[in-house]
């Protein structure tokens, strides 16, 4: 008993289950049953990212930050509650954002697109979208393609901080994070709900994510992109689409509304 007591706590408790270990038996009973496997031990650990936390569901950051910014804000009382509400959301996101994209350069998230070149995988994790900054649809050719890609990817980030610091009524931007690890810059956005089911209603309405080849317009993005264009500073223009279609954007053509749940 009195050995007992030095010992750990681990060592010296029983096991739930009896089980043997093979570790403790001869080489030739083994043998038989056991392999070498380099990747056995980081089993668990890859299994861990697919999986973040197994007792909770992904979460809808589209919707947790719509609903937050739907909160009142009429008294400073209600204002600072809206404000670490928000804050709390976005450094939750971070945080998942920084954990996926550190998983995807190391290749321990395996992509929805594996027939594709590897620079052109996309990756799901926890209801958010990861890419790399390049130019897959090659809308960037004659700007200097992967390069120009991998620079605008931080202005386009840039821009949707603008819009969402104008803190519009009806206007939302998704949740983006940039990441660079290892060489490799990754885009991580927020699946906006609705999206991946095919719906036509939940799609691009307005701008172009072509380079000008297919633009939309819908009258009802364009009264709210007025509004943003006012804050800040943008003339309405004329632009043609493929066809010469013509149309009067309130921003750059590139400054895209999507619909979402």
């Amino acid at each position: 008993i009195q050995v007992r007591t030095l010992l750990h706590p681990f060592e010296s408790s029983p096991m739930p289950v009896p089980s043997p270990k093979p570790w403790l038996l001869d080489d030739a009973e083994t043998a038989q049953f056991h392999t070498y496997s380099q990747f056995r031990n980081q089993l668990a650990f890859v299994q861990a990212h697919q999986s973040p936390d197994l007792r909770a569901p992904c979460r809808e950051w589209n919707e947790e930050m719509q609903g937050c910014k739907e909160l009142p804000a009429k008294t400073i009382e209600e204002a600072l509650v809206r404000d670490r509400t928000l804050f709390k959301v976005h450094v939750d996101f971070v945080e998942a954002a920084v954990r996926g994209a550190m998983a995807v350069v190391n290749r321990q998230l395996g992509p929805i697109n594996p027939m594709d070149q590897e620079l052109y995988h996309v990756f799901m994790y926890n209801n958010i979208f990861f890419s790399y900054a390049v130019d897959g649809r090659k809308i960037y050719k004659e700007l200097g393609g992967d390069k120009a890609a991998h620079a605008l990817a931080k202005q386009d980030l840039h821009g949707l901080r603008m819009v969402s610091d104008l803190d519009l009524s009806g206007v939302c931007v998704i949740d983006t994070v940039i990441v660079d690890y290892k060489g490799r810059r990754v885009v991580a956005q927020a699946i906006l709900p609705g999206i991946l089911q095919g719906d036509q209603e939940y799609k691009h309405q307005y701008g172009t994510i072509d380079n000008t080849k297919d633009i939309r317009w819908n009258q009802d993005f364009h009264e709210a992109f007025l509004k943003v264009a006012e804050k800040l500073h943008f003339r309405p223009h004329k632009v043609k689409n493929e066809d010469g279609t013509e149309y009067e954007m309130a921003t750059p053509v590139d400054c895209k509304g999507i619909k979402g749940a």
